[in-house]
């Protein structure tokens, strides 16, 4: 998942960025940190899969940069 998909199902949810941070035990600042960087750490996206439930929000090594991951999930 990216940090586009997160934000927007939170907006069209009601949900603000603050909840998500404070389920996740993180702070809201960590939120807009992803939309800088432009990713989620997989171990995150998880986390956010299973705090968000129902979302339709999947956790995907494909939108982790490639020399973030582990040896075993990079591209061939």
């Amino acid at each position: 998942m990216t940090p586009r998909q997160v934000v927007d199902y939170l907006e069209r949810s009601g949900i603000p960025k603050k909840d998500l941070a404070d389920r996740l035990g993180i702070t809201e600042s960590a939120v807009y940190f992803w939309l800088k960087q432009g990713w989620i750490a997989h171990e995150r996206q998880c986390q956010i899969q299973l705090e968000l439930r129902g979302s339709g929000l999947r956790a995907n090594w494909d939108d982790v940069p490639d020399d973030k991951r582990p040896l075993a999930e990079r591209a061939a």
